[in-house]
C-alpha cells in the first residue's frame, strides 16, 4: 500500500477496486480504497468488478475546494467522450444553486464537454444520490473532503455510501 501512495504523486489517475489486495502488507486481507485516499492528492477511479461501459456520469458539486477538484479531474479525462452528464446540487437556495450550476457546466464546457443538464435538488446530497440518481449512474464524480489535513482523514458520508455500496464507479478527489 505505501509503494502505491508513494508513486501515486507522479502519475495523473489511481484506478483501483473497491477493495484491493496489495501483496504482503495487506496479509491477505483487502484495503479499503478509502485508506489510500486520505494519504495522496491524486485522485482515484473505483470500479466495481463489472465491465460496465461509463456513460452516464453523475457530477455531484457543492462549489467547494473537493468538489472542484473533482470537477477538475473529470474535465481532464473527458474530452472526445460521449458521456450523458448530469451536474448536481442539492441544498443550495435557488440563486446560489444556478450560479454554483452554470459556473459548474460553463467550466466543462471550456473543455469541449458540451453534454451536461444541470439539477438543483432539494435535501442533502447523500439522500438525493442514494434515492434518485445511485441506479441511473455508471460514474459518480464526487469530492472527498479532508476534516483534518496533517492526522486524520474523515471520508464524507456520500462518499462513504458509495465506497461501501461498490457497485458504481466513484471518480473521488479531494
Amino acid at each position: 500500500m505505501q509503494m502505491i501512495v508513494d508513486q501515486s504523486i507522479f502519475y495523473d489517475l489511481v484506478v483501483t477496486g473497491f477493495h484491493s489486495h496489495f501483496g504482503a502488507d495487506t496479509h491477505g486481507k483487502p484495503i479499503p480504497v478509502h485508506d489510500l485516499i486520505g494519504a495522496t492528492i491524486t485522485p482515484f477511479l473505483v470500479v466495481p468488478n463489472s465491465n460496465q461501459q461509463l456513460r452516464n456520469v453523475l457530477i455531484c458539486f457543492d462549489g467547494s475546494f473537493p468538489s472542484m477538484r473533482s470537477l477538475q479531474d473529470f474535465a481532464a479525462i473527458a474530452t472526445d467522450s460521449d458521456f450523458e452528464i448530469t451536474i448536481l446540487t442539492a441544498d443550495k437556495p435557488q440563486a446560489e444553486a444556478a450560479f454554483l450550476l452554470k459556473r459548474a457546466s460553463d467550466y466543462l464546457q471550456s473543455y469541449a464537454v458540451t453534454n451536461c443538464r444541470t439539477v438543483a435538488e432539494p435535501g442533502s446530497i447523500r439522500d438525493v444520490v442514494r434515492d434518485h440518481y445511485c441506479e441511473k449512474s455508471d460514474l459518480i464524480v464526487v469530492g472527498a473532503h479532508s476534516r483534518h489535513a496533517v492526522r486524520d482523514f474523515f471520508v464524507g458520508s456520500l462518499v462513504t455510501d458509495l465506497l461501501k455500496k461498490a457497485d458504481t464507479a466513484v471518480l473521488l478527489s479531494q
